[in-house]
């Protein structure tokens, strides 16, 4: 019953961002002139409010399988994306994590470890958007990204993964989406 619910909240979280980009992609003409401007009404500090994986995992050990890694306010809470101009911005994660695995009982078993940032350090970025869809650039790996009003979603292709704490093995690899909000 469990792994039901699991898949059609995967079915539905999957279906979700296909009408949300085809929302973006049904737009009339009027929207010529909004790609124009879109940069500079984008301008600004997005905080961080919720990162989702592809697939649910049980990242606690507690049985509980969740696509949802983190929600505000939290350990990443003080993470924010601002857009300087047309085509420039910085990023910071307010931790550094890391996910590793091991196999205890023949269940895949979680660890995770975190540090907190003490100095902030705002990696640049680029970005290029039209009509609400765009690509940012960070350390030369290119990740998408949708607008839509006040929410910015970024996708990271295989973004989030695990590694086999002895081996040092990738066990977990999956695309990762952050949920930021303009502050």
């Amino acid at each position: 019953m469990r792994e039901i619910k699991v898949i059609m909240k995967n079915i539905l979280l999957k279906i979700s961002v296909i009408v949300l980009v085809l929302s973006f992609s049904a737009c009339s003409s009027d929207d010529n002139e909004m790609s124009e401007n879109e940069s500079s009404t984008i301008q600004g500090v997005w905080g961080l409010t919720k990162v989702t994986l592809e697939t649910p995992i049980d990242v606690n050990n507690d049985g509980v399988f969740s696509d949802v890694l983190f929600e505000a306010p939290g350990f990443l809470a003080h993470s924010n994306i601002e857009i300087l101009d047309d085509s420039n911005g910085t990023i910071f994660f307010s931790e550094e994590i890391t996910y590793n695995t091991r196999m205890e009982d023949g269940n895949l078993i979680m660890m995770v470890s975190s540090s907190t940032r003490d100095e902030r350090d705002f990696d640049p970025i680029t970005y290029t958007l039209s009509g609400g869809i765009g690509a940012i650039s960070l350390d030369n790996v290119e990740s998408s990204f949708l607008i839509n009003g006040n929410t910015l979603l970024l996708t990271i292709e295989n973004g989030f993964i695990a590694k086999d704490m002895d081996t040092n093995v990738v066990t977990i690899n999956q695309n990762i989406t952050y949920t930021f909000i303009r502050s």
